[in-house]
Formats: C-alpha cells, structure tokens, sequence
C-alpha cells in the first residue's frame, strides 16, 4: 500500500479567504457549481510550488503563476476554481505515475480521505484524469484512525488488518468511475 500526501484543497481554501475578505462568500456546494460552469478552463499551476506555500493572497499568487507561465489568467472565481481543480488533478496523475514506477503492482485505484472526499466533482474529475476508480471517504480520516488506535492499545481489535475490515464494514464511500 503507497501513501503519498499531495497539497490539497488548501489553494482553494486560501482562496476562499480572499474572496471572503472582498465580500464574496461562497458554500462549497456553490464553488462545486461554479467550478461546473467553468470547466473548460484550461490553464493549470503546479500545485506544489513553494510560492503557493503560505502567500498573504492565494488568488493574486495563482494569477501571477499563470501570468508567469503566459498560460490564461481566470477572469471569475469559477474559473479561479477550476483552474485549481485541473492544476490538483494533474498534479495527482503525475504522482500516480511516478509512484507506479516503483509500484510492483498495477495502481488500479485511488482511495481519497479527508475533507476533500466530500467534493463529487472533484473526485469525478480526478476519475477521469487518472483512468482508474477514486474511492472517496471518509472524511473523517484522521478521527477514525485516533479511535483504531486507542482500540487497539484496549485490546478491542487485533492487527491492522482486523482494523481496516472494521473501518471498510463501518464507513460509506463513494466509487467514481471514470469516464470515456
């Protein structure tokens, strides 16, 4: 099993910051709408960038990317937001890629947890993007894994094995397929 922690939603969490500040408050239902409508955006950043690390303005600092890269600057929050979905996606592919490269298995699937599972287009995109099946939950991956532990050390579940089939037969998912 490979484990690799990528930069998340963070960019668009700090970007939310900004537009809160300038009176534009949005519910992630309507950033997932807004994103809808500006799919076709085309221009991406790479997500790990140290200069997306801790900017005092998350939206100017993925602007001035793009500008830098002479790639399209978005000219809405939808398209700042599919910019940042495309940009994490394909920053997911690559990663699968290169941890194939040492995988002496098939990566065939990508098991997402956190706050981030809960984003369905998000998940049908990095579907799409990868080629492979994205299982999203739970969200509350690092609770659940608190309560495995002081389980365990209560002698209440065995091995790790024992805890993972107790949190697969506990917790709903959702299977995004990808599409052709």
């Amino acid at each position: 099993r490979f484990l690799k922690n990528i930069t998340g939603m963070w960019l668009l969490e700090q970007s939310r910051k900004t537009w809160e500040r300038e009176g534009r408050e949005y519910s992630y239902a309507q950033m997932e709408s807004m994103a809808r409508e500006a799919i076709d955006f085309p221009s991406t950043i790479d997500p790990d960038d140290p200069r997306f690390a801790a900017p005092k303005d998350m939206d100017a600092e993925i602007k001035a990317a793009l500008k830098d890269s002479g790639q399209r600057i978005p000219k809405n929050d939808g398209e700042m937001i599919s910019c940042i979905y495309h940009s994490l996606t394909k920053k997911y592919k690559e990663v699968i890629e290169m941890l194939q490269g040492f995988a002496s298995f098939k990566i065939e699937k990508l098991h997402v947890i956190g706050g981030g599972s809960a984003n369905k287009l998000m998940s049908q995109l990095t579907a799409d993007t990868l080629g492979i099946p994205v299982i999203a939950g739970p969200m509350e991956g690092t609770a659940i894994g608190n309560i495995m532990l002081q389980a365990k050390v209560a002698g209440l579940v065995g091995d790790r094995w024992d805890m993972r089939r107790i949190i697969g037969d506990s917790i709903q998912t959702t299977t995004y397929e990808p599409r052709s």
